[in-house]
């Protein structure tokens, strides 16, 4: 196999790879708007889903979960601060 050959298949590898990155996001952003969707019914989801940042900490603890790490409040405290300054910014009211 030519340098040529390889550097052409490398890069058919890469786009394969990058366009599978590209449709597991999106399905997984459409999974998501779908179990928001169908699951809003519920006391504990209409709360977390009321205010954006209910709806981080819910996503937080989530992702805690998964990875199983604990977060300390100072370092969830942290987050959100940049997460309300980002709100500000984007709302215009800061």
């Amino acid at each position: 196999m030519t340098n040529k050959e390889l550097n052409r298949s490398s890069q058919e590898i890469l786009n394969h790879l990058r366009l599978n990155y590209k449709l597991a996001i999106l399905k997984t952003e459409m999974d998501i708007h779908t179990a928001r969707s169908t699951r809003a019914n519920t006391k504990l989801s209409r709360y977390f889903n009321s205010t954006p940042i209910r709806y981080s900490f819910a996503r937080w603890m989530s992702y805690c979960g998964y990875v199983n790490r604990f977060y300390t409040i100072s370092e969830l405290v942290k987050q959100f601060l940049k997460l309300l300054q980002s709100v500000k910014l984007k709302d215009g009211s800061m």
